[in-house]
């Protein structure tokens, strides 16, 4: 009796507090006619227009009162009111996807270009349900809206009240999940509607718009049928890669909401209730605090840093902001009381009491009476004109006055969330079905990941046997089972969807099918279908050529066979010994005449990574790697001519060559020598009347007597080159065809959507900068801009882009603090570190770049990231092995040496050096192996310039500096000037970028690095801080100090000489350690105090 007793108070209470039938209340409106024709929607202070996001928010509020009202409905009368708010948030789901409906070939479109102009529109009519203003009079495109939606169906559908009724919306459904999931990597306007903070209408990457798309697609993949009757017809495909891809990117971005933003209120929209989108704990907690400690007011949170919206000093009759004015904004932002419901939810959530407690009261300081009494949450409170200066002195001194829409829907909604929280009515737990809030809470149990290794031919299983591996061939497998290509799958795919009465497609085929879509064992019909990775069916690429992949293969296949690989705990067995712990998908179709595939396995790779050299050498051909030198500075420019192509062509038509890819030297005199040699005088030869350029690539030439085009001829010189893996041909065949390989666009997708930026060109010539996703036409006339005269590296830029692609998803902790990679920097750090553990000259070295194969270009640039000096790689057989100086231990270096006493050799006053005493001796046994090398902390700047890479808060303590000088920055005479500071803020990439854009004047590296150390002076405000000046007395004192001890600089600059370092400064300063008591910080401390004091 108690118990229904308190049930029935519960009741009254909920109807007393959320009057549902009075005229004056707020409320009522949330309960609208379902009967009329248009359905609930439900508009905002501007007439007739009713926003997405904000409906979503109301239908959230009506479902928690409808989920109150069952909990504890006693009487008829609370059952009838619960079932009326359930078929009132069901009918609302229902117009608002009526109104996606009528817009079904924007989506159409979308899945397609990802342009603005085909986005779902962000508003609609309250009275036809159709669009109110043109696709590009607003900002319509607004990915979080369309995933909260998605969200929001999941959750509902997962609590019983069914949405979808029919076959053509779960199409449609399943059609809105291709929309969204390329979210990760399309900019949007962002749930404020005017992308970038200046309002100029600049889309932007948007974490929280990123984050609610991984909720969205993890909650559709988790609710199952829509229609509830356990059929998976009803059921919305979703591809595990592309939830991985949004956690990611994800990851990379947070605490920070966009390039212009350094975060955003909107991100508790994820990181809590109702996105639940990040997994890491640690994250979650570090992007709350950032929030509450940057964003936090007395009256609710701030959107972001410097928002002009509402405030005093903002011009309404002007939608764009300038950039100067936007400093204006600081410390007088409105704040919203809307973030004190979703930080209030964030601490319920977490069972946090105390802080729950605590925004409770905060709430209800700032509610809003009505005259009859109601409760109200207003849009936002405004600092009032005559308190600006006052709070601009001293934030959170000054009133505040309520101002916008009261009340504003979606704070109103959340309000009433919190009110059932609070005051016991319902669970957290009850308003999230899917229990998506455990995914940071719960530690995940470990698990195994089974692989299964299958032989494509049984020439690969005898060579992995004769490694001691085990492994089926394909027809050794159980009949059961059925191969695919990943092609197949996306060919599936491309049929779920498809919707004839609204003229929807499935996904589209030109995207890719991840390594996680092909990890699952499906069930298509009565058939059980495994796919093989898309990775190891791409198309024909000269990187797909890697032979040195052999060894790596191998030893990754061994690692998997010993249980472990990467910590993670790796089973490997048949495949049928996985079939009884190995879940299955289930793909059922709507379309009775679909048939299954009947595409084979079939390898588009024309040669297998696993086969030998051996196998071309036993046919008598031979010849040594690095045997076709391409000098850069000749490139195609009075070389390359149709005389010279169809010479090389001819000569592959009539030897063969073998591959040598261990690097072991070709039998003296052989035939295939002979004629490799002669093959390389022929590339060598400048005796060309007609150029390439000239004649084009369609001129025809005779051939036996016959006429082919130029292209045609060099496709064969490629084709071959292809096959015997003569790198530096392959390059350079290709550089001239200008083909783009397969792998680019992806790899400028990754490297974008992680905030890496890159530049194409070489300093200083025709850099070009990718600062957003780009076609694959695009990308090739991008390329051809930036390297129109060099066909090698047009192609070896490539292979970097996509090698650094790769790195950046499995290894992004390398790119932390780095922008703006530039690739033209990067083959320069890349050669001059040929001529160091080669010993070559600078030409010899570009030379030997073109000849190394894209394994070693890749394993070198991972050195280069990692913080690894290189070494030259030693190939014992097929095994590569690679001994090197770790970069890592610089800092140990400086700890131990205390500086260069102990890098410096001693020089006696004739200049003779000095006889090495005892305490030398034993100084030298002390350090052994890890003894200092000349030119050591000189290659590590240099790589730290080409990659852009800086320590640690570099940027925002650099922008301290510059806020606290009227006059800016002068370097190399250019000015880092103070209003920069007065458009950005501190920790705003786009301060990053543009000092970046001021630093590449510094394109000589050694330089980079000298400004990189700059300290935070006190100085006088009348003039700029000259970096050059600093340098150069930094380096008069460096020269004088070390001339006082007879140190190696006596052999230059310290007796007059000057050296060859860059600009005039001693290179031994370039080379010496950053910190300590004779490092180059030592040195710039002494030149500012000297300056200005």
């Amino acid at each position: 009796m108690d118990i229904e007793a308190s049930q029935a108070e519960a009741a009254v209470k909920i109807t007393k507090s959320f009057p549902l039938t009075d005229e004056c209340s707020p409320y009522k409106a949330m309960v609208a006619d379902r009967k009329a024709k248009q359905g609930p929607l439900f508009l905002w202070w501007m007439a007739c227009h009713a926003w997405v996001r904000d409906n979503v928010y109301v239908i959230h509020a009506l479902w928690a009162l409808y989920r109150a009202y069952i909990k504890c409905a006693e009487f008829d009368e609370d059952l009838n009111k619960a079932n009326e708010l359930g078929l009132t948030c069901v009918k609302m789901m229902q117009s608002l996807l009526e109104c996606m409906m009528l817009q079904a070939e924007k989506v159409e479109m979308f899945k397609k270009y990802q342009r603005p102009v085909d986005a779902l529109h962000a508003k609609y009519s309250v009275s036809t349900k159709g669009q109110v203003c043109g696709d590009t009079e607003w900002g319509h495109l607004q990915i979080d809206a369309t995933s909260l939606f998605l969200l929001t169906l999941a959750q509902i559908t997962a609590s019983g009240l069914q949405v979808v009724r029919n076959f053509d919306e779960v199409a449609f459904i399943q059609n809105l999940v291709y929309y969204i999931e390329t979210g990760y990597r399309t900019p949007d306007f962002g749930i404020w509607e005017r992308g970038d903070k200046t309002n100029q209408g600049i889309r932007e990457l948007n974490a929280s718009s990123i984050g609610m798309v991984k909720a969205a697609l993890q909650a559709m993949n988790d609710v199952g049928d829509l229609f509830g009757d356990g059929s998976r017809r009803s059921a919305i495909h979703v591809l595990p890669d592309e939830i991985e891809q949004c956690s990611a990117v994800l990851s990379s971005m947070l605490p920070r909401e966009s390039f212009s933003k350094e975060t955003d209120a909107a991100l508790l929209t994820i990181i809590s209730y109702p996105g639940f989108a990040v997994e890491d704990a640690e994250l979650v907690e570090r992007t709350r605090d950032t929030i509450t400690s940057k964003l936090l007011g007395k009256y609710g949170c701030r959107r972001f840093l410097r928002d002009g919206y509402r405030t005093a000093l903002e011009d309404p009759y002007r939608l764009y902001y300038n950039k100067s004015e936007l400093q204006q904004f600081e410390n007088i932002e409105c704040e919203w009381p809307l973030f004190l419901c979703f930080l209030m939810l964030d601490a319920m959530y977490n069972k946090n009491l105390e802080e729950a407690e605590d925004y409770w009261q905060r709430l209800e300081s700032v509610i809003v009476s009505s005259g009859k009494g109601f409760r109200l949450i207003p849009e936002l409170y405004k600092v009032e004109r005559e308190h600006v200066a006052g709070e601009k002195s001293e934030r959170g001194s000054q009133p505040r006055v309520s101002d916008g829409a009261t009340p504003y829907l979606w704070a109103q909604s959340l309000y009433v969330i919190c009110c059932l929280l609070y005051e016991g009515f319902l669970t957290p737990a009850e308003l999230d079905p899917l229990s998506r809030r455990m995914s940071s809470q719960e530690k995940r149990p470990p698990c195994e990941v089974q692989v299964t290794i299958l032989a494509q031919t049984k020439e690969v299983q005898r060579e992995l046997l004769a490694n001691g591996i085990t492994v089926q061939c394909v027809d050794e497998i159980d009949p059961v089972f059925t191969i695919l290509p990943a092609s197949s799958l996306a060919e599936i795919h491309a049929r779920i969807g498809q919707s004839k009465k609204l003229n929807l497609s499935g996904r589209p085929l030109d995207r890719d099918v991840g390594l996680l879509s092909t990890s699952r064992l499906y069930q298509i019909g009565n058939k059980f279908v495994i796919f093989t990775p898309q990775n190891g069916l791409s198309d024909f690429s000269n990187i797909s050529l890697n032979r040195f992949m052999k060894s790596t293969v191998l030893g990754t296949i061994k690692k998997i066979n010993t249980g472990y690989l990467g910590g993670a705990r790796v089973v490997m067995r048949n495949l049928s010994d996985f079939f009884r712990t190995t879940p299955v998908s289930k793909l059922e179709f709507n379309d009775s005449a679909w048939e299954f595939p009947s595409g084979e396995l079939e390898a588009k790779n024309q040669f297998s990574l696993l086969s030998d050299a051996g196998n071309y050498e036993k046919n008598g051909f031979s010849v040594a790697r690095r045997t076709i030198p391409i000098r850069r500075g000749d490139s195609i420019k009075g070389r390359s001519s149709y005389n010279l192509v169809h010479k090389v062509s001819m000569q592959l038509r009539s030897i063969g060559l073998g591959s040598n890819d261990n690097g072991s030297s070709p039998a003296a005199g052989s035939t295939p020598e002979n004629n490799t040699s002669h093959l390389r005088s022929m590339l060598k030869t400048n005796a060309i009347n007609t150029d390439l350029d000239s004649v084009g690539p369609d001129h025809d030439v005779s051939v036996n007597g016959q006429n082919v085009t130029v292209r045609t001829l060099m496709e064969e010189v490629y084709t071959k080159s292809c096959e015997f893996r003569l790198w530096a041909l392959i390059r350079l065949a290709a550089g001239l065809l200008r083909k783009n390989l397969d792998e680019l666009g992806k790899a400028v997708t990754h490297l974008l959507v992680r905030q890496k930026q890159i530049t194409v060109g070489m300093p200083s010539k025709k850099e070009e900068a990718i600062t957003s996703p780009k076609t694959n036409e695009e990308l090739k006339a991008i390329m051809h801009r930036a390297y129109s005269n060099d066909p090698n590296a047009f192609t070896l830029s490539q292979e970097i882009i996509i090698s650094l692609g790769s790195l950046v998803r499995t290894e992004p902790k390398l790119f932390v603090e780095m922008f703006r990679l530039r690739i033209g920097l990067i083959i320069q750090v890349l050669a001059s570190e040929l001529v160091r553990i080669r010993n070559l000259s600078a030409a010899d070295a570009a030379e030997n770049l073109m000849t190394i194969s894209p394994f070693e270009l890749k394993s070198m640039l991972f050195s280069l990231l990692s913080g690894r000096l290189l070494e030259e790689y030693v190939y014992d057989g097929d095994a590569p092995k690679e001994t090197r100086t770790g970069i890592g231990s610089f800092r140990r270096h400086i700890e131990e040496r205390k500086s260069m006493r102990k890098s410096m050799r001693k020089i006696d006053g004739d200049g003779r050096t000095d006889s090495p005493t005892p305490a030398s001796d034993a100084d030298d046994e002390e350090l052994s192996e890890d003894d200092f090398q000349f030119g050591i902390w000189l290659r590590h700047r240099r790589i730290d310039g080409a990659l852009n890479r800086v320590p640690n808060n570099f940027y925002a303590t650099l922008w301290d500096t510059v806020n606290r000088l009227p006059q800016g920055i002068r370097i190399n005479d250019t000015i880092l000037h103070w209003g920069l500071t007065q458009e950005m803020t501190r920790r705003e990439m786009k301060f990053a970028l543009e000092v970046e854009q001021v630093v590449e004047a510094l394109w000589l590296l050694g330089r980079l690095d000298r400004v990189v150390q700059c300290d935070e002076p006190k100085i006088p405000t009348d003039r700029p801080l000259d970096i050059d000046f600093v340098l150069r007395k930094a380096n008069d004192i460096f020269v004088q100090h070390n001339r006082e001890m007879g140190t190696i600089v006596l052999e230059c600059c310290g007796s007059g000489n000057i050296c060859d370092g860059a600009r005039g400064i001693c290179r031994h300063l370039y080379d010496s350690a950053p910190a300590g008591e004779y490092g180059t910080s030592h040195y710039f401390i002494k030149a500012m105090i000297e300056m200005f004091t």
